[in-house]
């Protein structure tokens, strides 16, 4: 399940979902083009397992939050259900980023984060000079 925002003064729609990891496209307007899939939200690069998310024989968070582990066993946390707030996401004009305020539910344990990811447009990227790639989801994995 996704959830789809219109952005009007900052000149942008957005559609956010995923399972795992949250990804996004953006358009300049509600019916496309839309972009490619930007992620969003990855449990291993923002360090989620053991923090707020579970990870099988690294932490015992999913015992110690309720629901309890009788809900979902040892089972691998993961993220879903992401659903913007519009009116605490915000547009840099200066710098072209996109700072995008969120909720994200994660399975074990269930929980309901509030979130905050901030995403240079492509626009932006470019005139940085970055290379337009997809993240690497393994790069800060530890």
């Amino acid at each position: 399940m996704g959830h789809w925002a219109w952005f009007g003064a900052k000149g942008n729609s957005c559609l956010v979902w995923g399972h795992d990891d949250l990804v996004a496209r953006f358009a300049a307007n509600p019916w496309g083009p839309w972009s490619d899939e930007v992620q969003v939200f990855n449990p291993c690069r923002q360090r989620a397992y053991g923090r707020f998310m579970h990870w099988s024989g690294m932490d015992d968070i999913n015992t110690r939050i309720p629901p309890s582990a009788a809900a979902w066993g040892d089972s691998l946390g993961f993220a879903y259900g992401a659903y913007m707030f519009d009116r605490f996401t915000t547009f840099d004009l200066a710098t072209r980023d996109l700072s995008l305020a969120y909720l994200m539910s994660t399975s074990s344990p269930y929980q309901v984060q509030v979130m905050r990811t901030v995403e240079p447009t492509i626009e932006s990227r470019r005139s940085r000079g970055d290379e337009l790639k997809p993240p690497d989801p393994l790069r800060n994995r530890d």
